[in-house]
């Protein structure tokens, strides 16, 4: 039997934790995407994407309701256990755990463009 590079010993853990948390994240978005009163003008609005993504976040971490901030949090939180993740699988050199820490790091990725608003006076159900 060969034995190949150890895991590190907090990889299985963090993995499982971030699973839940994922259960957790999606959750507060949805309760924020229908009960939170986001203002239609606040720092990040008028920005390119990702400088706009990053005001927005700040913005959040200050001014946002509570659902939202704890939101945007976890969603942050997430964002660097994902690195921590990729890091640890590639130090461990086994390659299911590259690629599942890969995919999921991509996964997470902000999508590369953004379409514009609509400014059509259509109902909401007529776009779907």
């Amino acid at each position: 039997m060969v034995v190949g590079p150890a895991e590190p010993r907090g990889l299985r853990p963090l993995v499982g934790w971030m699973l839940a948390a994922l259960a957790v994240q999606f959750l507060l978005g949805m309760f924020s995407n229908l009960f939170v009163q986001v203002p239609a003008s606040h720092r990040g609005v008028d920005a390119s994407y990702f400088a706009g993504v990053l005001q927005g976040v700040f913005w959040a971490l200050g001014n946002a309701a509570t659902v939202l901030r704890l939101h945007v949090e976890l969603g942050v939180l997430l964002f660097l256990c994902g690195i921590v993740i990729l890091v640890w699988a590639i130090r461990s050199r086994r390659r299911p755990w590259i690629w599942t820490a890969a995919v999921g790091r991509s996964a997470s990725s902000p999508p590369r463009a953004m379409a514009p608003a609509s400014s059509s006076t259509t109902s909401t159900s007529a776009r779907f």
